[in-house]
């Protein structure tokens, strides 16, 4: 198959351009770099599947993305990261959890748009809405269920974005924009004007894929090998 053929070819140097896997190699790559260093060294990982749920419970291409995510949690337990994942409330409930206990916990949220919102307001009535937490919203009204769900690639610029807070903003998001000109995204504007690249929100495009079995699968399953 076409996952195969890519997650096992002999030809290294041809494997990263698959953009499916340098997506992939980027999340891991960008994580590896916030732990470089003591300023961006993160503690968490966090996935409110609720809108994943919404949009593809019950459709063959949910089994792939539960694997998927599976492999994430994985990769991230093995850096002694933790990663949250499950309802929205109970990620929720996981993250202000630890953050009760180590009040400096640096880490990535993705989650639904309404949930990102109400998540910032409880951090903030709990005195916790300070620059540690990079939260994402992701706004699902253009996904299908047979969308390819740009789970990966979203991780990808969050983590890029958590790596990399010295960099001027407008540029930092015009460089990522340029490089994912398939994913969609705003940051909201701070209170200087400039961008602030901790609180965003992801408006991924729709992507119907028709044939499951050879391309939406397969392009799950590369991210997987990865």
């Amino acid at each position: 198959s076409y996952a195969q053929a890519v997650a096992s070819s002999p030809v290294v140097d041809e494997r990263p351009k698959d953009p499916d896997f340098l997506h992939a190699q980027g999340f891991m790559d960008f994580l590896k770099e916030t732990q470089s260093r003591q300023e961006t060294k993160i503690s968490f990982v966090a996935l409110g599947k609720d809108w994943i749920d919404t949009c593809v419970k019950g459709y063959p291409q949910a089994h792939e993305l539960n694997e998927l995510i599976i492999a994430l949690r994985r990769f991230c337990r093995e850096k002694n990261i933790e990663f949250f994942d499950g309802s929205d409330t109970a990620v929720m409930g996981k993250i202000i959890g630890l953050k009760e206990k180590d009040a400096h916990a640096r880490g990535i949220v993705l989650t639904g748009q309404a949930s990102a919102a109400a998540f910032e307001q409880i951090l903030g009535e709990k005195g916790m809405n300070d620059k540690t937490i990079t939260i994402a919203g992701v706004d699902t009204k253009n996904l299908t269920a047979d969308s390819f769900i740009r789970l990966v690639e979203m991780l990808e610029i969050l983590m890029e974005l958590s790596a990399t807070p010295w960099l001027e903003p407008e540029a930092l998001i015009a460089d990522i924009r340029a490089r994912h000109p398939e994913l969609p995204f705003e940051a909201r504007p701070a209170v200087n004007g400039k961008p602030d690249i901790m609180r965003i929100t992801f408006l991924p495009k729709a992507e119907p894929v028709t044939d499951y079995e050879h391309i939406l699968k397969a392009r799950y399953l590369v991210q997987i090998a990865a």
